[in-house]
């Protein structure tokens, strides 16, 4: 981004992303699209733009690995760690975040950027679909692909003096 860092503020650059991403077993990023403007700001570089991102998880009730996808809304400040006409070490801003920098080299990397939007953007529970039927909570059979022969219903010790007092009521207002 050193012609953006030469330019005057204001100055922009459209980038289209798609491409592969390597991540980390955190956040596994499979893949990243979409567009992002670049806008040459008094302080640094301005991000911004929307990537979908295909990243993997696993099914919180069958626990099968499945693909999460997402559409990420970046808006971020880059900083310059060195002037780029002198090559002098700046000082970032103290409120500037670490991750957002632009290296020695003026080369402004989103990849960590990428990861922190997609981990806050997961599901707590993903599912592989909708409908997903699970585990069998008995014998662990993946309900998805057989059924077990497991009973479906049984009912919990403690709890039969309610049962039998719910049939009695039910039972008199029947008559």
């Amino acid at each position: 981004v050193a012609h953006l860092l030469k330019g005057t503020v204001g100055i922009q650059k459209s980038y289209t992303v798609d491409a592969p991403f390597a991540s980390d077993e955190d956040t596994p990023v499979n893949h990243v699209k979409g567009s992002l403007r670049l806008m040459r700001t008094d302080a640094g570089v301005w991000v911004n733009g929307t990537l979908d991102v295909s990243s993997g998880a696993t099914c919180s009730r069958c626990l099968e690995e499945s693909t999460v996808e997402l559409r990420l809304q970046m808006d971020d400040v880059y900083y310059p760690t060195a002037d780029v006409n002198t090559g002098a070490m700046l000082r970032l801003p103290e409120d500037g975040e670490s991750s957002c920098i632009i290296d020695a080299q003026h080369v402004l990397d989103i990849t960590e950027a990428v990861r922190q939007y997609t981990a806050v953007g997961l599901p707590m529970k993903p599912l592989c679909d909708s409908g997903c039927a699970g585990l069998c909570s008995r014998c662990g059979t993946n309900l998805n692909h057989e059924s077990c022969s497991c009973e479906t219903w049984e009912i919990d010790s403690r709890w039969l003096p309610l049962v039998s007092l719910a049939s009695s009521t039910q039972e008199s207002s029947r008559s």
